[in-house]
């Protein structure tokens, strides 16, 4: 196969670098699934049906979960590598509704935003395990 030449190379290697300096420049919105819960954050997990908090420092984690235990009772407490994860199952969240309509509105947000069919399936069914009805009532 033969090598291309030194003005080919410049122009793949400047048509790269101006699509890293576009992909660098892209605004990432972080924490668009997070809900507040006695003011800590924990993020939505529509995969597995919980609140998910991670964290490295495992003394914060566990004054989390003793706090979160008071107030809900299957609250679970784990470790994956270096952090250390606080869950609460969504069955245990829909009794407070606060809770519940902030969770429904980031779901829903989700849902509008999501282009992949696997996912939005996985919104829907988590917007139907939190809501009594069978319908997901997303407005437009």
């Amino acid at each position: 196969m033969a090598r291309p030449s030194f003005a080919a190379r410049s122009t793949l290697a400047s048509s790269s670098y101006s699509l890293l300096f576009f992909t660098s420049s892209l605004k990432v919105t972080r924490g668009e699934s997070q809900v507040e819960i006695l003011s800590e954050k924990f993020t939505i997990d529509y995969n597995n049906l919980r609140l998910v908090l991670s964290t490295k420092n495992s003394i914060r984690a566990l004054r989390i979960y003793e706090k979160m235990k008071n107030m809900y009772e299957k609250v679970s407490i784990g470790q994956r590598r270096e952090h250390t994860i606080v869950s609460i199952p969504f069955k245990v969240i829909a009794r407070n509704d606060e809770v519940r309509s902030a969770i429904h509105k980031v779901l829903c947000s989700k849902l509008r935003k999501v282009r992949n069919e696997r996912t939005r399936m996985k919104i829907i069914h988590a917007l139907m395990r939190l809501s009594s009805s069978k319908e997901v009532d997303c407005e437009p």
